[in-house]
């Protein structure tokens, strides 16, 4: 068998049998041939493993295909043994190379580059889910010729991608596959613009941190979670409100777990029904999670960014009676966590020359106008609170106590 073979590269023989509860893949093994990389998932046992195959012959299309089959082991060595014999004359399938995910795919100026991730250590298990910091990435041309037709352009784009070390923040999970092999990469063109941005994994950036404490002689784990958006990222002062999408700039989702030191699963195992059926897992009551959200004010506004005052003006870039922007964000944040929504919006009232203030009366009117579209019962609930006047006025002896339940949204344009 060789690479040409393409119903033998998307069913490998011999034809095992589909099968319905996918492992959680938690090791990848990358092989090479001239025509093609297959990479393999494995699960802890080495009992389940599926296959993805890249395209190598062209650098101008992304040709990825996934197989829905998982093989036991035995199947495994057949196919990796076939596909070895079949690619003899160019090399067989070459020297394995252990990774540790598949990060994405990024393109340049000319031909794909595949990013995976050489390198990881553990930093925390949680739910039984074992969460990861990647050490180190590599970048891998996909095409076996790749040929650059502009290659000062290409170093250029190349060394400004390397700017952002994954090394440093990124951080990670595998997670539980459902019918693929456990993990969307993200696909980014440099050249024009980002055409899949998934994010690989559970992204847990930039930073998770666990805390063991001792509560009436139990011990419990408290773990922090933060989830940075990629969506609408940026410096601060260059990223502010809104894009045509709903997205926010500075756009963080805080996550706290507690949770006792024994406790393993998130949920119970699924019981079974009379008919031999499995039900609804159940929630383990042993976690308790807080999710908290914040971001930019969900409106066209933006500083000056030329200018040299430690507080740049805030301007209202754009003015929508309809407010579009907002009105698609909280509908992403309705699907997200679901109805009511309290807004705590920490802005300044009062202000000797207008600046935040300016934005208080446009995020007011904004959520007073959405509201309207809304049933009693899911409208969003406002609440607006000068943290700097309460500040000032009770120095040294702030007490906050605002009932949020679950679900916020907290606005405040830090300068």
């Amino acid at each position: 068998m060789d690479d040409s073979a393409a119903d033998a590269d998307a069913n490998p023989q011999p034809g095992p049998i589909l099968s319905r509860s996918y492992s959680t893949f938690t090791k990848f093994i990358l092989y090479e041939t001239r025509r093609n990389f297959y990479l393999i998932g494995s699960n802890a046992a080495d009992s389940g493993h599926h296959i993805i195959r890249i395209n190598r012959t062209t650098q101008d299309e992304l040709d990825i295909i996934e197989d829905v089959v998982e093989y036991t082991g035995k199947e495994m060595s057949v196919v990796l043994k076939m596909l070895d014999d079949g690619n003899r004359a160019s090399g067989g399938l070459g020297k394995a190379r252990v990774v540790f995910g598949l990060a994405g795919f990024i393109r340049f100026t000319s031909g794909w580059y595949m990013i995976v991730i050489s390198k990881r250590s553990v930093v925390a298990l949680l739910g039984g889910h074992y969460l990861y910091h990647c050490e180190n990435t590599d970048i891998i041309p996909v095409c076996f010729n790749h040929k650059v037709d502009k290659p000062a352009e290409e170093q250029r784009l190349m060394n400004i991608f390397k700017q952002v070390d994954m090394s440093k923040n990124f951080y990670f999970r595998i997670v539980h596959v459902s019918a693929h092999l456990g993990f969307y990469p993200w696909f980014m063109d440099m050249s024009t613009k980002p055409v899949c941005p998934f994010i690989p994994f559970s992204v847990l950036s930039p930073r998770s941190c666990a805390t063991e404490l001792t509560v009436l002689g139990r011990v419990v784990f408290v773990t922090l979670i933060a989830r940075r958006s990629r969506h609408f990222a940026g410096a601060r002062y260059l990223k502010r409100g809104a894009n045509a999408e709903g997205n926010v700039a500075n756009e963080v989702e805080t996550e706290q777990i507690v949770s006792e030191a024994l406790t393993t699963p998130f949920y119970y195992p699924a019981a079974r029904d009379r008919s031999g059926r499995h039900t609804d897992r159940r929630p383990s009551p042993n976690y308790t999670s807080y999710v908290q959200y914040r971001g930019s004010i969900p409106i066209y506004w933006a500083q000056e960014t030329t200018s040299m005052s430690p507080k740049p003006p805030i301007e209202i870039t754009v003015v929508d009676p309809f407010y579009s922007a907002a009105s698609r964000h909280f509908d992403d944040l309705f699907k997200r966590y679901g109805a009511p929504i309290t807004i705590l919006n920490l802005i300044k009232r009062r202000e000797p020359v207008p600046r935040e203030s300016k934005l208080l009366d446009e995020y007011t009117q904004c959520v007073r106008y959405l509201n309207q579209f809304l049933p009693a019962e899911k409208k969003m609930v406002y609440r607006a609170w000068d943290m700097s006047r309460a500040y000032k006025e009770w120095v040294g002896s702030i007490y906050l106590h605002v009932t949020l339940g679950k679900r916020c949204f907290a606005g405040k344009p830090k300068t």
